[in-house]
């Protein structure tokens, strides 16, 4: 049975979306860019109908966005679980630093957050966190190179501390659109699947998709499914400028 609904679902600011399933519930976190708190936090058992929970960012020792201009701050925000606890990974543009944050759920059905954020040493933006094998793992974006070429880099991490371990690598330069950013790893079926965004902030963004039968790549790309979903030259479509994905699976699985 199909429940009907109306798009979009959450209306407002509500960008960058990222995804977890925690048991029958999801948990969604969007951007915030300069404002305070930082980082909305929504849950839905049923994706159609979500409730605000406790924003993660409320401290300065979390996020100082107090020089933060309009549109920085913070964006292209992931969420993951890992060992009974959730993982916010973010850029403060303001700051130009990567960070985790961890929370625990609470007995409220609320998550606390730590006060403290685990700062991480890469030189990029859009961090994402995937986790293997007690292993943790930063895929992002950074210049490669100082005519600006960017890449789909990854590296291996200590959770506890942030320090890198192995890496950086790059593993994709994407399908040719500009500004590769976005980056998530999903495994399915033994299968590396790396989900970016494409073509810029503006009407060319686009979802695009690779995959690998290693962690590490080399990560290929398909004419026939690339682009995944954009909305590039369709001027009748209300939504536009649509780049930033994520995956998730529900409590259907096959």
């Amino acid at each position: 049975m199909v429940t009907a609904y109306t798009n979009p679902i959450l209306r407002g600011m509500h960008p960058d979306p990222s995804i977890v399933r925690v048991a029958d519930t999801f948990y969604l976190v969007n951007s915030t860019f300069e404002y305070y708190p930082g980082i909305s936090l929504s849950k839905s058992t049923d994706l159609l109908n979500w409730t605000p929970v406790n924003s993660v960012i409320t401290k300065k020792s979390q996020a100082d966005l107090t020089q933060a201009k309009s549109n920085e701050g913070i964006f292209a925000v992931c969420i993951r679980y890992f060992n009974n606890a959730f993982y916010v990974i973010t850029t403060n543009f303001a700051e130009f630093k990567s960070f985790i944050i961890r929370g625990v759920l609470t007995d409220t059905g609320e998550i606390h957050w730590d006060d403290e954020r685990i700062t991480l040493n890469i030189q990029g933006i859009d961090p994402d966190l995937y986790f293997e094998n007690g292993r943790t793992y930063v895929e992002f974006t950074g210049y490669i190179d100082d005519k600006g070429t960017k890449a789909i880099q990854q590296a291996e991490i200590n959770l506890i501390d942030g320090s890198i371990l192995h890496g950086p690598k790059v593993i994709s330069y994407g399908t040719g659109g500009r500004d590769i950013e976005g980056p998530h790893i999903i495994k399915k079926d033994h299968t590396y699947y790396l989900l970016t965004a494409e073509g810029g902030t503006g009407i060319g963004h686009m979802i695009t998709i690779f995959k690998s039968s290693s962690l590490w790549g080399p990560f290929n790309d398909s004419e026939q499914i690339n682009p995944l979903f954009t909305n590039r030259d369709r001027a009748n479509e209300p939504l536009q400028n649509i780049g930033h994905a994520d995956l998730f699976q529900d409590q259907q699985q096959n």
